[in-house]
């Protein structure tokens, strides 16, 4: 269970990305959009750092596909949250006024960022399976400059049928990618609050 959710089934935030928190709204801008809530701003970089490493991933691969690797350093898309409470939708003046640092609005409970932890964990894996893919097209490679070297007669390590490994490994994963970027897609639509 994340403690960024509190001790509530799901809870909603106010994604923001800012450079110094004087861009960050202020008290009085908050009751004045969203009567008598009740928040608590939190630090990407706090003691919740590790759940919103696991949003920035979704970010970072929502955004670049399997170009986002396996993200160990992703880079800061969220800088704080506001945990709201209110029955309130946000309004259309204060997404104007914050429009430039707003990452957006979120409801989310403990299982969905559990599922969120497994989707991360399975790109991981995945990530890491297309890396040994590109190597296994390397080693065909290093195999037959080493049955050069070594002057021995092997068909299977002189002469593979190049072709055949380039078709079979050119667009390996692709659509498992596409896939798995449509799922965090999927997981982000199911959480927005707006």
């Amino acid at each position: 269970m994340s403690g960024l959710i509190g001790d509530k089934e799901k809870a909603k935030f106010i994604f923001f990305a800012v450079d110094d928190d004087a861009e960050l709204p202020k008290k009085a801008d908050m009751l004045n959009h969203f009567p008598d809530c009740k928040y608590n701003v939190y630090k990407a970089w706090g003691h919740f750092r590790s759940t919103f490493s696991d949003l920035e991933g979704m970010l970072h691969i929502k955004r670049n596909g399997v170009d986002a690797g396996r993200f160990w350093t992703s880079p800061r898309y969220i800088s704080h949250a506001y945990r709201i409470t209110t029955d309130c939708q946000p309004d259309s003046f204060f997404v104007m006024k914050y429009g430039n640092s707003l990452v957006g609005f979120y409801e989310i409970s403990h299982e969905q960022l559990v599922e969120l932890e497994k989707l991360l964990e399975y790109w991981r894996g995945f990530i890491e399976l297309l890396d040994k893919m590109k190597e296994t097209v390397k080693n065909f490679k290093l195999g037959k400059n080493a049955a050069a070297l070594l002057k021995v007669s092997d068909n299977s390590m002189s002469n593979p049928d190049e072709e055949a490994i380039k078709q079979l490994f050119s667009n390996y994963g692709e659509q498992a990618a596409e896939q798995m970027v449509a799922k965090m897609k999927d997981w982000q639509s199911k959480v927005k609050w707006k």
